[in-house]
C-alpha cells in the first residue's frame, strides 16, 4: 500500500511539473515553419517565460487550430499553456488568465481594391454588422480567432454568414482573398504588416484595408498566457506573472512588438505596453 501511494505521489509529482506549450502559425506572433520558424515574438516570449520557468519540463506542441488550443485550454487534464493570445479574460471558460503579456491594434477588414469602391466609407471605418448583411459579399474569418469583444459578440450571433477556415495561416487567407474565393477577411494590422511581404508587388496593391466602427471603442487588444484548470496550473500562471515582471522580459517583447506596429502607431503601443 505504501509503495503504492508513493508510486502515486511521484506520478503526480511528475505530472505537475510539465508545461505542454499551445501554439499556432501567425507571423509574426508565432512562426511555426519556414526560414523565420520560432522568431515570433510570442514564439520569443515563450522563450524567455521557459527560461524563467526552469523547475518545469517544457514540451511543444506543432501549430495548432484554434479549435483544438480551445479544446486543450478547455480541458481538466494535463498542464496545457499557450503563452499569448489575444482576447478578453474570461472569453476561453474553465481557464486561468495571467496579467496583460502585450497590447496590440485591434482587428480591422482587410479587403480588395475594387471591393473598396462598393462600401459605403463613413471617416474610413465601415460597421461589420451591416458588411456582414450585404448579400453581395462574402465575407471570412477564421474560426475561434479572437478579433476583440465587440467583433466577437457579432461572430457569436451571425457566424454562418461568414466562410470560417481552420487554418489560421493569413499567406493562404490572402491569395484566396486575391483569387476572390471571398471578398473580405478579418485581420489584424500587425499580420498585413508582415505577411503582405509575402505578396508581389502586384498584389500588394490590390489589397485595401478598412477599420471596423465596432472597434473603434476599443481600438486596442490585450493578449494573456492561458493556461487550462488542471492541477498546478494556476500555480504556473502564478509563476508566469512572476517572470513578466522582470524589466529584462518587458524590454525585450516591446521591443520585438514595435517592429511589426504602424509608425503613426508606434508611440501609444510603447506607451501602453510600459503600464
Amino acid at each position: 500500500m505504501k509503495k503504492t501511494l508513493m508510486a502515486l505521489l511521484v506520478c503526480m509529482t511528475t505530472y505537475s511539473q510539465t508545461i505542454n506549450w499551445l501554439n499556432f502559425n501567425y507571423p509574426p506572433i508565432y512562426i511555426t515553419s519556414g526560414p523565420n520558424k520560432g522568431l515570433g515574438f510570442g514564439d520569443k516570449h515563450q522563450n524567455m517565460l521557459e527560461d524563467c520557468l526552469e523547475q518545469y519540463t517544457h514540451k511543444k506542441a506543432q501549430a495548432l487550430s484554434f479549435a483544438r488550443i480551445r479544446a486543450f485550454l478547455e480541458s481538466k487534464k494535463g498542464n496545457h499553456c499557450i503563452a499569448a493570445l489575444g482576447g478578453f479574460p474570461n472569453e476561453i471558460s474553465n481557464s486561468f488568465y495571467s496579467s496583460t503579456v502585450f497590447t496590440i491594434p485591434t482587428s480591422f477588414i482587410v479587403t480588395r481594391r475594387d471591393v473598396l469602391k462598393k462600401l459605403k466609407l463613413e471617416n474610413d471605418a465601415i460597421s461589420l454588422s451591416q458588411l456582414m448583411n450585404n448579400k453581395e459579399l462574402k465575407g471570412a474569418h477564421v474560426k475561434g480567432g479572437t478579433y476583440g469583444e465587440a467583433v466577437s459578440r457579432i461572430l457569436n450571433t451571425s457566424q454562418s454568414q461568414l466562410l470560417m477556415k481552420t487554418d489560421p495561416d493569413p499567406i493562404k487567407f490572402y491569395k484566396m482573398l486575391l483569387r476572390k474565393r471571398f471578398d473580405y477577411a478579418l485581420d489584424y494590422p500587425i499580420g498585413l504588416m508582415y505577411n503582405i511581404r509575402a505578396l508581389t508587388q502586384e498584389q500588394r496593391e490590390k489589397i485595401a484595408f478598412v477599420l471596423i466602427k465596432e472597434n473603434q471603442q476599443t481600438p486596442y487588444i490585450n493578449a494573456y498566457a492561458i493556461c487550462n484548470k488542471a492541477p498546478g496550473s494556476e500555480r504556473i500562471i502564478n509563476r508566469i506573472n512572476q517572470c513578466m515582471k522582470r524589466e529584462v522580459h518587458n524590454e525585450k517583447l516591446r521591443g520585438e512588438i514595435l517592429k511589426y506596429i504602424p509608425d503613426q502607431m508606434k508611440e501609444t503601443i510603447d506607451k501602453i505596453n510600459r503600464l
